[in-house]
């Protein structure tokens, strides 16, 4: 996932955001009128608040191969910003349940973004689809394992499947999926991961695995050992 930033001249409301969202790397701070570049960047939370400094980030952007996400904040008691701020994605108000409207947020842009987001209680997990080796059912919970840990929350893996596979992310068995990237090969039973894991590969997704492969220029044949 590229950087994550919050653009903001006040240190409480990039505190406030901070303690809601997780990511690999962390988030920055992004200061009005002080040097930045946006190279890099692959969202920035914007302050309504620095509404005057807009026009020089949006120019920078629009500079950009592939300029980030630009998301607009505001507080409550703030007088929602009026009028339209082309280059902008959304607009986000900071009270209430923060938390889940910048878990829709993230989830609509995810796959632009390359994260895909995971709401746990007040906090909300931007999590790198290309680091999920694999998703799998754990009795009442959904199990992401990544290169740095494993992410677990309440869920169904049917629900889940729809929301992973534009990121590579195919549905193998009953209880497991697992990331394209890191498959090293599979049989007519098993898939086998790079990383060493084995997976029972289901009669049920056989043919719709075999054809993601294919479509991503693997064929099948077991991992060598």
């Amino acid at each position: 996932m590229k950087k994550t930033a919050v653009y903001t001249p006040k240190e409480a409301r990039y505190r406030e955001i901070a303690s809601v969202l997780r990511t690999k790397d962390g988030i920055c701070r992004m200061i009005p009128g002080q040097p930045y570049g946006l190279a890099g960047m692959g969202l920035i939370l914007m302050d309504a608040a620095a509404r005057q400094n807009f026009p020089e980030i949006l120019d920078e952007a629009a500079k950009l191969p592939r300029p980030p996400v630009l998301a607009l904040f505001y507080s409550p008691g703030q007088e929602p910003p009026e009028g339209e701020f082309p280059g902008f994605d959304a607009r986000l108000e900071l009270g209430g349940d923060f938390s889940a409207h910048l878990a829709a947020f993230l989830r609509k842009y995810g796959v632009r973004l390359g994260i895909f987001a995971v709401k746990i209680r007040k906090e909300v997990f931007a999590i790198s689809a290309a680091d999920i080796r694999f998703c799998e059912m754990d009795k009442h919970c959904v199990k992401l394992a990544t290169g740095s840990g494993s992410v677990k929350y309440w869920g169904v893996l049917e629900e889940e499947a729809e929301k992973l596979r534009p990121f590579g992310i195919i549905r193998i068995h009953k209880s497991y999926m697992v990331n394209l990237r890191f498959v090293r090969g599979f049989t007519a039973s098993h898939v086998d991961l790079e990383t060493g894991e084995s997976f029972p590969l289901g009669r049920k997704y056989r043919q719709s695995f075999r054809s993601a492969c294919e479509a991503g220029g693997l064929s099948a044949g077991p991992a060598p050992r």
